[in-house]
């Protein structure tokens, strides 16, 4: 895991102390197929989380900006506090600084996986 720096690949970004969001970038939407809805996984082995595209029933859907395949200046951040914060401890990150995690998309799964540590 490096600091936040641009990227061309699937990523998101584990924003600072005074945002307590995740950006997810518009590679990992891309890559997913431009999905309406999207969820986050836990691994079983809890060292990895992934993004996946899901259903509006899925419990802890996040709806995808509709123009986000076709607006550039589009982003997607999602706003939960203790899912960042306990990512950012489980990690032992600095909670005042962004962190960028690239995935990598993993086909068998339909998934972008992140390489963190769950709690």
């Amino acid at each position: 895991m490096d600091n936040v720096a641009k990227t061309a690949k699937p990523h998101i970004t584990l924003m600072g102390a005074d945002k307590y969001g995740i950006r997810i970038s518009r590679y990992v939407l891309k890559a997913l197929g431009w999905p309406t809805y999207i969820c986050f996984l836990k691994s079983e082995d809890k060292k990895s989380i992934a993004l996946v595209s899901c259903k509006k029933e899925q419990p802890l859907s996040m709806k995808v900006p509709e123009d986000i395949s076709t607006n550039a200046e589009r982003k997607m951040r999602v706003y939960c506090k203790p899912f960042r914060d306990e990512l950012i401890a489980a990690n032992d990150l600095d909670p005042e600084k962004p962190f960028l995690v690239e995935g990598e998309y993993k086909d068998a799964l339909n998934a972008v996986v992140f390489p963190l540590k769950v709690f």
